[in-house]
């Protein structure tokens, strides 16, 4: 079913996404609150839920589209390179790019397993999960795992680039927290990235091989 929100123009439909995912991010279904929702949005009550029968029909409208982004995200991950750092690059920077352009539903994205599991359904559960491992599959698939240091399991070496590259990233996006980046700005940042990423390449490769994404 199509909601009358739907139906709206794109930049009409963009504060009140946001307004709502904001709050559900922050506060999850049940202390949400559509005052503060429709402060935010600028719109009235009354229109809200001309739009939205109920909290519960806004929340079920966060989820869907939260879960119909993740899977375009998936759909949008073309990792031609073998080499899995290069890969990692990759997906850190659709991760940055995506705080920085939709921050509202990157937090909310990012609570729902994490905070509000409980507030899912079973379905959303499920579809969250299947959404995760295919995203996994998609980043190991045909990675060249002789690039990688003989005298440590391959497995072992990945996780311990999963974390570091990870542990970076979030670091990097708390300095960002509260702050409007620009492209100036974030390019230094890129360039720190790219130079910590060589230097796991040097402890994680076999004579420091491999190839950098560009």
């Amino acid at each position: 079913m199509v909601l009358p929100f739907e139906k709206l123009p794109e930049e009409k439909q963009l504060p009140i996404r946001q307004a709502v995912l904001a709050e559900f991010a922050s506060h999850g279904r049940k202390r949400a609150s559509t005052n503060r929702i429709v402060a935010e949005a600028g719109i009235s009550k009354g229109t809200l839920f001309n739009y939205f029968g109920s909290k519960a029909e806004l929340w079920n409208y966060a989820v869907s589209y939260t879960l119909k982004r993740m899977s375009q995200q998936v759909e949008e991950m073309v990792l031609s390179h073998s080499d899995v750092i290069s890969r990692f690059e990759k997906a850190a920077e659709m991760k940055l790019q995506l705080y920085i352009q939709e921050p509202s539903f990157f937090e909310f994205a990012g609570n729902l397993l994490v905070v509000y599991a409980n507030e899912l359904s079973t379905q959303q559960k499920e579809e969250m999960y299947r959404l995760q491992a295919e995203m996994k599959e998609r980043m190991f698939s045909g990675v060249d795992y002789s690039m990688l240091r003989q005298d440590l399991p391959a497995e072992r070496i990945i996780h311990m680039l999963h974390y570091a590259i990870e542990g970076y990233s979030d670091s990097v996006l708390k300095r960002l927290e509260g702050h409007r980046i620009t492209q100036e700005e974030l390019d230094p940042l890129w360039d720190e990235f790219r130079q910590y990423l060589k230097d796991l390449r040097i402890v994680y490769y076999s004579g420091g091989a491999g190839e950098e994404a560009h």
